[in-house]
């Protein structure tokens, strides 16, 4: 009997692994593995938001997934500060920011903007970088002082004339 109850618990923290990591909740992934992970996530859930859903309560139920990765590209770039991922995942951050408040009826987040700290992280740590190009076309679309402020920013300081 003891052999079955190990075999259970065995069999049991093995699916509870396998379910973290296709939740992307392994922490060995690289950053890149995890912004991989995430960009996955929010194309499956504006899949669903703009096709798939039938209804509004599924159309709410994928941007309220959207919703939920802002933060979590930002805990990326803030984790793996000096690793090139983190570039792309602020940028990500202004994406859905910025896809969530001309795409959807989300509020806001007034003063706790994450599209403001990761164009605020951009512009300390990666304003001299030769892969702003992204940044600048996505930001081109933004109404914010934040998105005037990093495109007047970039124009002055990055010395990549492609930029």
């Amino acid at each position: 009997m003891d052999r079955i109850g190990e075999g259970i618990l065995i069999l049991v923290l093995t699916l509870s692994v396998a379910a973290a990591q296709d939740k992307g909740g392994d922490k060995s992934d690289s950053p890149a593995e995890q912004y991989q992970a995430l960009l996955k996530e929010f194309n499956e859930a504006a899949r669903v938001s703009y096709l798939e859903a039938k209804s509004d309560d599924e159309r709410n139920e994928a941007i309220a997934r959207i919703d939920k990765l802002s933060p979590r590209f930002l805990e990326l770039a803030a984790t793996n500060p000096m690793d090139p991922i983190a570039l792309d995942a602020l940028v990500q951050v202004v994406n859905l920011e910025m896809y969530l408040q001309f795409n959807t009826a989300h509020a806001g987040r007034g003063k706790d903007s994450l599209e403001g700290k990761a164009i605020a992280i951009l512009l300390r740590d990666h304003i001299r970088s030769d892969k702003l190009g992204a940044a600048c076309r996505r930001m081109s679309y933004g109404f914010s002082k934040e998105c005037e402020t990093f495109l007047r920013t970039v124009l002055e300081m990055n010395p990549h004339r492609d930029v």
